[in-house]
């Protein structure tokens, strides 16, 4: 956001907005740096520290303000956490020859905090990532408007096994609380698809 209306933390004055609008779901901003950026009009981020969890940030107050609106369903965009972002090299999303373990349990233990607190709630929880395209990309992304494709299968394995991680860490939690109504979903956001039909490299087509 540019602008505020009001003198709330600007996440829950904009949750309350579109709730009151009549929409019936939320999409947030799920990560430390950029919530302090792009939720900062009359917020205080300074509670999260340098390297929160993703459950931390679940449990500040203003997610729990947020997931207490009657939404029937938030999406969260949900960056890596592995390697952590102080340490994560400029242009770098992941660490392409990481085994995920790390964002795996963060996620599971995300997934399994929203299961176990909204347990008696028809609510839904998609977890998911920033425009999946550009970040296979990364900081090769003039490369890759000239046609060319440097790493590619170490760029295609890299973000499967992430993906793969993610998944794991809900299935975990799933099963951990298997009569819970709050439904956790873990989704991939792909926003270049019709460049495979250049036969340029894409996260549908590939990962």
């Amino acid at each position: 956001g540019k602008y505020h209306l009001t003198a709330e933390p600007f996440l829950l004055e904009g949750a309350e907005l579109i709730h009151r609008l009549g929409y019936r779901r939320l999409k947030l901003w799920f990560d430390p740096n950029k919530v302090r950026v792009a939720y900062g009009f009359n917020s205080d981020w300074s509670a999260l520290g340098d390297q929160p969890r993703l459950v931390d940030m679940a449990r500040h107050p203003y997610y729990d303000q947020a997931f207490a609106l009657p939404f029937d369903t938030f999406v969260l965009e949900v960056y890596p956490v592995d390697p952590p972002v102080p340490e994560r090299p400029e242009g770098k999303y992941l660490d392409l020859a990481s085994d995920f373990w790390e964002d795996e349990e963060q996620v599971r233990e995300l997934a399994d905090y929203l299961l176990k607190k909204f347990k008696d709630r028809d609510v839904t929880f998609i977890l998911q990532n920033w425009e999946g395209d550009w970040m296979l990309r990364d900081n090769a992304r003039q490369e890759w408007l000239s046609g060319e494709y440097p790493d590619l299968e170490k760029r295609v394995a890299g973000f499967a096994r992430w993906f793969e991680a993610r998944q794991n860490g809900v299935n975990r939690a799933r099963q951990d609380n298997p009569d819970s109504k709050c439904r956790v979903l873990h989704a991939v956001e792909a926003n270049r698809l019709l460049d495979s039909w250049h036969e340029v490299p894409t996260i549908a087509s590939h990962v």
